[in-house]
């Protein structure tokens, strides 16, 4: 007998096999694509927010640290914001933390001390301060690039995640730790 065609089993067989190729390729690929979704806005955010200092800096001819009245009652987040379009509501965390969003829904966290005062160099900007802190050191932003949603958790060693650590210098904000400036540099 001449068999030109496929029998049923055969097919059956063949789409039982791309099911399976399939259901183990997609979570892989959907994986990625947020990887890559969460990088690019982590890029963004730095972007955002150098923008801010740059004009902060611009606005008191100086570094951005000049910015603010010694005898100020600026809020670090309030410092932050002044110069960001986009940044809408401040509000604290309930856990002594501050944050804001800017309206493509990305969050940035100022971890406060237990005092409520910011740990970084906030003596220069006006601000108070920890007495066991350098005026000149950064201070830590936490940024949730899709903020909300989860599993706002950071991102460690070489596993992307929603949360960044970032910090801010008297002129700029910078990654923080080797993960953070690999995506930033595009090495991963």
């Amino acid at each position: 007998m001449n068999r030109s065609a496929f029998t049923l089993a055969e097919l059956l067989i063949t789409l039982a096999l791309i099911g399976v190729i399939a259901a183990m390729a997609i979570p892989a690929t959907i994986n990625h694509v947020q990887e890559s979704n969460y990088k690019t806005r982590l890029k963004k955010a730095i972007k955002v927010l150098n923008d801010g200092v740059s004009m902060n800096a611009a606005s008191s001819k100086g570094t951005a640290y000049n910015y603010v009245d010694r005898n100020s009652n600026l809020s670090f987040p309030d410092y932050i914001t002044i110069n960001i379009d986009t940044a809408e509501d401040i509000h604290n965390m309930g856990d002594g933390n501050s944050s804001f969003y800017t309206q493509d829904g990305i969050q940035y966290i100022v971890p406060n001390s237990d005092t409520g005062i910011v740990r970084c160099g906030t003596k220069g900007l006006g601000l108070g301060g920890d007495e066991n802190i350098q005026e000149t050191d950064p201070c830590n932003i936490v940024v949730d690039v899709n903020g909300e949603q989860g599993p706002n958790m950071m991102s460690e060693n070489e596993t992307i995640r929603d949360r960044f650590l970032l910090k801010m210098t008297t002129n700029s904000v910078l990654p923080a730790r080797d993960l953070e400036l690999k995506i930033y540099n595009g090495e991963i």
